[in-house]
């Protein structure tokens, strides 16, 4: 049942920057269904990006989160099953991409895909700690 949720979040975070993407690039014509003519194409690429550098993000944010809780040395390839299971990879799958499409926005002065990855790699890091955080001080 835990699975189910990682693959809600993770068709989430996908068709989220899908719709980012086609809101703020290409004008809505593709979720509308009647391109416009001379409307950029939705950028599938940097899409795809996009998405693969938020994951990758997450994941290795969930691994730093149980290297840092640790008390002893532990192999790292050992704590993925352990971050692939936790309650923050889920909750950072479907808060990563809101908060993803609210800073690009504000940096969006040069709309390039490396800077969409490292914005999106740089935001599924950090998500984890934002939202532990955020509970925390609540």
């Amino acid at each position: 049942m835990k699975y189910v949720f990682i693959v809600l979040g993770l068709i989430f975070l996908f068709v989220a920057i899908a719709w980012f993407y086609d809101r703020t690039i290409s004008g809505g014509s593709f979720f509308n269904g009647n391109p416009a003519p001379g409307q950029r194409p939705l950028p599938i690429r940097d899409i795809v990006i996009a998405s693969a550098a938020m994951l990758a993000g997450i994941l290795f944010g969930a691994i730093y989160a149980q290297l840092s809780t640790a008390k002893e040395d532990v192999n790292g390839w050992s704590l993925i099953p352990v971050a692939l299971s936790s309650p923050q990879l889920v909750k950072s799958l479907f808060a990563s991409p809101i908060v993803f499409a609210v800073v690009y926005v504000a940096a969006q002065t040069q709309p390039d895909p490396v800077i969409g990855a490292f914005v999106a790699f740089q935001n599924g890091f950090f998500c984890d700690t934002v939202l532990r955080n955020r509970r925390e001080s609540a």
